[in-house]
This record gives structure tokens, sequence and C-alpha cells, in this order.
């Protein structure tokens, strides 16, 4: 992943090299800006999972979290008898 900027050309974040030197990051020249969509463009992209498989594990974890506390609820009301 390639540095990220911020608006104006500024990089939002600092490399080991410039922690040395705090003054601020010099704009983008006119070449780096027109190159930056190109570079977008030929970045990979993560795939994120189709939404439905996102939700169907997501209502799992709620399922098996319900199931958890039904358990603890119940083994409670029997320490408290």
């Amino acid at each position: 992943m390639g540095l990220k900027r911020a608006r104006r050309g500024r990089r939002r974040y600092r490399t080991a090299e410039n922690l040395a030197d705090l003054s601020t990051p010099e704009p983008m020249t006119e070449e780096q800006v027109s190159q930056a969509p190109q570079e977008a463009a030929a970045a990979p992209r993560d795939q994120d999972p189709p939404i439905h498989q996102t939700l169907a594990a997501m209502t799992r974890l709620v399922e098996q979290q319900s199931q958890l506390i039904e358990q603890q609820t119940a083994f409670f009301q029997r320490q408290a008898t």
C-alpha cells in the first residue's frame, strides 16, 4: 500500500526518513499528481465477500452469543439456589 495523501498533497503518514525532519513535506509535482490515478487503478484491490455472506456470518455469531448467554444465565441461576 502506498502513501496515503491528504488534502493539498500532504502526506498523511510520515516515513522513517522524514520523522527526523518535522518540516512540512514538499507539495506533489504535476507529474506525481498525473500519475496518482494510474497508480490507484493499477493497485490490487482486496475483494470483500458478498454482503449476504457477511450478514450470514454475523447472524451465526449473534446466535452463538445468545446461546452462550443463555447457558451462563442458567449456570448462575443454578449457583444461586
